[in-house]
């Protein structure tokens, strides 16, 4: 049991940005299914916080969001030296390459679509994970 508490404990943790509860939920099983830890926020504010605070291997964030969506948390995240090497999944129903064009222009490392599928996800997070390596993770 020690050992699957350590493993668990270095796991990569990845910080899902997301307003809906249903979707945080889903997503967050899906993570864990491929053995990463999460944590989340329902708002850009928030997340740039908690990206700040708890430097995560990895950010998905819906483009959609209160207070601060998506493109403009991706931008202030890129912005600054402490989080600017975290990569970041776009999340979004709208699924037109202008969305997608927005996101990669802002910093994204990649963009998924709603709904999300269980393979897709996992394959965009290891390949956005081995392509920007954030130190210490």
């Amino acid at each position: 049991m020690n050992e699957m508490q350590s493993s668990e404990a270095e796991s990569p943790l990845i910080l899902v940005m997301e307003d809906n509860p249903v979707n945080v939920r889903l997503i967050h099983q899906m993570l864990r299914t491929g053995g990463y830890r999460t944590s989340s926020a329902e708002n850009g504010v928030a997340g740039l916080q908690s990206a700040s605070e708890l430097r995560p291997a990895l950010i998905i964030t819906d483009l959609q969001m209160p207070v601060l969506d998506g493109i403009s948390m991706t931008r202030r995240l890129k912005e600054s030296a402490d989080t600017a090497a975290i990569p970041v999944l776009a999340l979004s129903a709208h699924a037109g390459e202008e969305h997608r064009a927005a996101a990669l222009e802002a910093g994204c490392a990649g963009f998924l679509t709603k709904p999300i599928r269980l393979i897709t996800l996992l394959q965009e997070v290891a390949h956005a994970m081995q392509r920007h390596p954030v130190a210490g993770v």
